[in-house]
């Protein structure tokens, strides 16, 4: 066997383990789509049965210690908001207006475009240095 038969018998094994590679990546791919589509089923169902439940049309034993941590969290997230609300509007002066704020810091000012190397579309005509940057030289005494 020359080394040409060679090169196209290992050229055709490259691409048939290149093409099952494709087929193993795009069946995994579906599989994980496949996955979230349920998880987001799931997700929409558990809504669905809290709001149920909390209308008293659903009602199971195993369904009450998940409804009670349901409704414990909700609790602490709105009294957290409470809390922000209630400390935003204490913020205000007693007047009524809002108390002033912190002076801000001004944004930065961009640089100038004369500071900014020009931005290249395409390869450069000039090879960029190996020594570096190049540093203005200094007017000797």
């Amino acid at each position: 066997m020359g080394f040409l038969d060679k090169l196209k018998v290992g050229a055709e094994q490259a691409k048939d383990m290149a093409v099952a590679a494709a087929e193993r990546a795009k069946d995994e791919a579906k599989e994980l789509n496949l996955k979230r589509q349920i998880a987001n089923e799931q997700e929409a169902l558990g809504a669905k049965a809290f709001e149920l439940a909390e209308q008293g049309a659903i009602a199971h034993a195993e369904l009450e210690p998940h409804l009670g941590k349901l409704r414990e969290l909700t609790a602490e997230l709105e009294a957290h908001q409470s809390a922000e609300a209630a400390a935003s509007t204490e913020e205000q002066a007693p007047s009524g207006e809002p108390a002033p704020k912190a002076p801000e810091k001004p944004a930065p000012s961009p640089p100038s475009a004369s500071a900014q190397p020009p931005e290249s579309s395409g390869p450069s005509s000039t090879p960029p240095s190996r020594n570096g940057p190049e540093r203005p030289s200094s007017p000797s005494s």
